[in-house]
């Protein structure tokens, strides 16, 4: 129940921050008409699109944690005591990654074009630093999954790498835990989205898990991980069943 309030959170939050585009949008013509210094508002665009991929990340990583930390998959892959550990070290990433998405979310809402210079510029510089902080949350999470908490297991599972382009507008994300409520679009972006990043997979047992984030992750830089790695396996091999994690866990056994 607490990995579906989570998820639900973050899905609603979505929701309402697709809205925010037109209105953004808006306060940037306001700006760029006034009389000041500042011209370039191309940090806010980004800012919001960065918003919209990490929300995204975060949303989804709570279907894979009830699935990683359930007892349907990994049963029998892990100990109590490892399973506790493991769960709270995910947990501490995925608490860090939100309070910082929130934070971005919070600087974004700003009423910018009432500022002046000097207050446009420190909204500024919070959001260029929170859209750098979300981004590097972002691909340690998916780090923290491949070697801590799939590398250890007996039988080998990968995880898709993090990619910092996806999905430029939240409007373009199915953020429907109802399976009942998904439509055609969900499928068409799923597609788009493949096509695009071409992101490899997570297998696990009979599905096959995929995290589509966003960019240009460097991924040499491990914080400390180990740097040996099972080989990654043909996700798609053998008929296994596909477990996106762009959409709601329960309509995995329906794709």
């Amino acid at each position: 129940m607490h990995y579906h309030n989570r998820y639900k959170a973050h899905t609603d939050s979505l929701k309402q921050e697709a809205k925010l585009k037109n209105e953004i949008q808006g306060k940037i013509s306001i700006s760029e008409n006034k009389e000041s210094k500042i011209k370039d508002y191309s940090w806010v665009i980004n800012g919001l699109n960065r918003l919209f991929r990490s929300r995204r990340v975060l949303s989804y990583s709570y279907p894979f944690a009830f699935y990683m930390f359930g007892d349907e998959i990994f049963k029998d892959e892990m100990t109590p005591q490892e399973r506790e550990l493991k769960q709270n070290l995910f947990e501490d990433q995925q608490q860090q990654l939100e309070f910082n998405v929130e934070r971005l979310s919070g600087f974004l809402e700003k009423d910018f074009q009432l500022f002046t210079d000097d207050e446009v510029m420190d909204t500024m510089k919070h959001v260029i630093n929170l859209s750098n902080v979300v981004d590097r949350l972002c691909k340690q999470m998916y780090q923290c999954i491949e070697n801590d908490l799939l590398y250890p297991l007996r039988t080998p599972h990968n995880i898709a790498p993090y990619k910092s382009k996806g999905l430029d507008r939240a409007s373009e994300l199915n953020i429907s835990w109802d399976p009942a409520e998904q439509s055609s679009q969900s499928t068409k972006h799923s597609q788009e989205d493949e096509h695009r990043n071409q992101p490899a997979s997570i297998s696990l047992g009979k599905r096959t898990h995929e995290l589509h984030g966003s960019s240009s992750g460097n991924r040499g830089d491990n914080r400390g991980h180990r740097s040996n790695k099972r080989d990654r396996v043909d996700a798609n091999g053998g008929g296994d069943a596909l477990f996106d994690l762009n959409v709601p866990a329960e309509l995995v056994d329906k794709i």
